[in-house]
């Protein structure tokens, strides 16, 4: 119930954030973005958190970590896991 309660809060506090900044026109723009578009933007994301992956991979080895650039990829992304946690 307590759960429940407080993502009716979260929902309300973004619908009044919405309201207040006016998503119509956020809304609007949005619409204006083609296919093409936001394949190129998730394209662009993805190459982002390779780049950054790929600088973790040097602070491993820096650190003298034996591990190999797809470990180190596949840990700095499912650290994101722990992003979502209240403890992060």
């Amino acid at each position: 119930a307590l759960l429940a309660v407080l993502f009716g809060f979260v929902i309300a506090g973004l619908a009044g954030l919405a309201a207040a900044t006016g998503w119509e026109e956020t809304k609007e723009q949005l619409m204006k973005l083609t296919w093409t578009q936001v394949g190129i933007l998730l394209a662009l994301s993805v190459v982002n958190y390779l780049f950054r992956g790929a600088r973790w991979h040097l602070f491993a080895r820096r650190l003298g970590l034996p591990t190999s650039l797809i470990q180190d990829i596949r840990h700095f992304l499912g650290g994101f896991a722990m992003s979502v946690t209240p403890s992060k």
